[in-house]
């Protein structure tokens, strides 16, 4: 295969790859949702009660979640996937606040996850 025929062919794939990331993507992103590759990120420091139930069951999808080393976790992160809007995070927030016994919640918009070999 010469190499104008692999750069074609390259640059097919990639037309494709990013319609179908375009068609998975929001439809409109509000002005406080931050840059398409920004997510929402809620923050649980010293939280207590079954508020784990209201992130399961937002079916929201979750890029990642870290906490700390104690146990229990005295602080919990959950990021969103940048396609999660702030008023479906704030939902979240709102069950969280109505399930927790003790702590407080937070809600922020967070940077692009850092790529492994990018940058």
């Amino acid at each position: 295969m010469t190499g104008a025929l692999r750069g074609r062919r390259g640059a097919a794939v990639l037309v494709v790859l990013t319609a179908c990331l375009s068609a998975c993507g929001p439809a409109v992103r509000g002005p406080d949702d931050g840059a398409p590759d920004e997510a929402w990120t809620i923050g649980v420091a010293h939280g207590e009660g079954d508020w784990m139930s209201c992130v399961e069951a937002s079916g929201l999808s979750v890029a990642e979640m870290i906490s700390t080393a104690d146990m229990p976790a005295s602080s919990v992160g959950v990021r969103f996937d940048p396609g999660v809007s702030r008023s479906e995070a704030s939902d979240v927030v709102r069950c969280i606040e109505d399930r927790l016994t003790a702590g407080e919640v937070s809600l922020e918009l967070s940077p692009p996850l850092a790529r492994p070999g990018v940058g």
